[in-house]
C-alpha cells in the first residue's frame, strides 16, 4: 500500500492543483513512484480541467499509470461549481474514491489526494474534507497562502490538526514577492514554527521531510 496524502488549504483558489503538480513533478524526479486522485471536482462542463492537468502529469511521471483514463483520476464529478455537499445530485461515492485509489496503487510508492475547496467545505451531510484524511488513512499537506491574514488562517487549521490528532506536513505557496512576505508574515511565522517551507524554493527538504 503506498504513502497516501490529503492535499488541501483553508479555502477555494489556494492553489491546489497547481501544488500537487509540484509535487508529483519532484517526487517523481526523487525516484519515488508516485499517483494521484483529485477525488471530487466541481464545475465539471465537459471534462474536468483541473484532473486532465493532473492525468497529463501523472502519465510523464508514471508510464505504469498510462492506462488510466480521466474517469479513473477523478472519480466524482460534478457540473455545478460549489461545494460538494450543494453540488452533489445524490449520495456521494466514497467507494468510487476507493476504488480510485486502489487502481493505482500496485504501481506507486506515493499517492496524492487533491481535497476539493477548502479544509471545511462540506462533501456531504455529515463529511468535511478534513474527515477524509481520516476516512481514506492519508497524511494531510496543508497548502499555506502568503497573503496578509495567512497568520490568523495557518494558525487556526494547524490548530485543528493538532486537536484531530492528525500529524500535517505544509509549506507556504508562495504567489506574490518574498520581500512583502518576509515584511508582513515571516516575524511572526519564524518565532511561532521556527522552520517555514516554501513549496517553490524548498521543495528538496520538503519531500525529504514527507517520505
Amino acid at each position: 500500500m503506498p504513502k497516501l496524502f490529503l492535499i488541501t488549504a483553508a479555502n477555494t483558489d489556494a492553489g491546489k492543483t497547481h501544488i500537487t503538480l509540484l509535487l508529483l513533478s519532484a517526487l517523481h524526479q526523487s525516484g519515488v513512484r508516485v499517483g494521484v486522485v483529485k477525488a471530487i471536482e466541481t464545475g465539471v462542463e465537459s471534462i474536468p480541467l483541473d484532473g486532465e492537468k493532473l492525468h497529463s502529469q501523472l502519465i510523464v511521471c508514471n508510464s505504469e499509470l498510462s492506462h488510466l483514463t480521466i474517469d479513473d483520476i477523478v472519480p466524482i464529478q460534478m457540473s455545478l461549481p460549489a461545494a460538494p455537499a450543494v453540488a452533489k445530485s445524490g449520495a456521494i461515492s466514497y467507494e468510487k474514491i476507493e476504488q480510485a485509489i486502489a487502481k493505482q496503487s500496485p504501481y506507486c510508492d506515493v499517492l496524492l489526494i487533491e481535497s476539493a475547496g477548502g479544509l471545511f467545505t462540506p462533501i456531504d451531510e455529515t463529511t468535511d474534507v478534513i474527515d477524509l484524511a481520516t476516512k481514506f488513512n492519508a497524511t494531510p499537506i496543508f497548502i499555506a497562502s502568503d497573503k496578509l491574514g495567512m497568520l490568523s488562517e495557518t494558525t487556526i487549521h494547524l490548530n485543528v490538526f493538532k486537536e484531530r490528532n492528525l500529524k500535517v506536513h505544509w509549506a507556504v505557496n508562495l504567489r506574490g514577492n518574498m520581500k512583502d512576505f518576509d515584511l508582513i508574515n515571516r516575524p511572526y511565522l519564524q518565532t511561532k514554527y521556527s522552520k517555514i517551507n516554501f513549496f517553490q524554493h524548498d521543495m528538496p527538504a520538503f519531500i525529504q521531510e514527507i517520505l
